[in-house]
């Protein structure tokens, strides 16, 4: 399933990739990038001043997002269901989380996974999107995808784990 509309539930600063009062990369921030042994956007975050402050901008845009047009999407052999997000949050109750959650979405969808996408954010020849992949109450991931445009194509520079279950 596709959530037609991604709605953040979080508050920006819980998906801050660097410490925006720094001009420079921190200690923290180095220690943040090397869990992912990303060695060659490592040294581009070092080497190019700017880099850091155009990653926070790309990271930091959490609102008016777009309904996916779903009925657009043509992807042979891919099967894609859409679900608005309050109706997938229904599924959990109020509080967050109901029991057999998953097992009733599976039993009335005929599928246990959902992807969730925010806007495409553009800064130069950068673009930044938040992807979110659940699969259960223990199961799913999300994070950012970093874009760099060379030579007229978008190419991937990096991805950012943000969560893990």
């Amino acid at each position: 399933m596709l959530i037609e509309k991604y709605e953040n539930q979080f508050k920006k600063s819980d998906y801050e990739i660097f410490d925006p009062k720094y001009d420079s990369v921190t200690k923290l921030d180095y220690s943040f990038v090397s869990i992912y042994k990303d060695t060659v956007f490592l040294k581009r975050l070092l080497k190019e001043q700017i880099l850091k402050k155009i990653i926070v901008d790309l990271t930091s845009d959490f609102k008016n997002y777009p309904k996916i047009k779903t009925d657009l999407l043509n992807i042979n052999n891919l099967f894609i269901q859409p679900i608005s997000s309050e109706k997938f949050s229904s599924f959990f109750g109020k509080k967050g989380w109901r029991k057999n959650s998953w097992k009733r979405i599976n039993r009335k969808y005929g599928i246990g996974q959902v992807v969730e996408l925010s806007k495409i954010h553009y800064e130069k020849n950068l673009a930044s999107v938040y992807f979110g992949v659940r699969c259960g109450g223990l199961c799913g991931n999300g994070g950012f995808v970093i874009f760099e445009k060379i030579n007229g194509q978008w190419e991937i520079l990096t991805t950012i784990n943000m969560w893990e279950s």
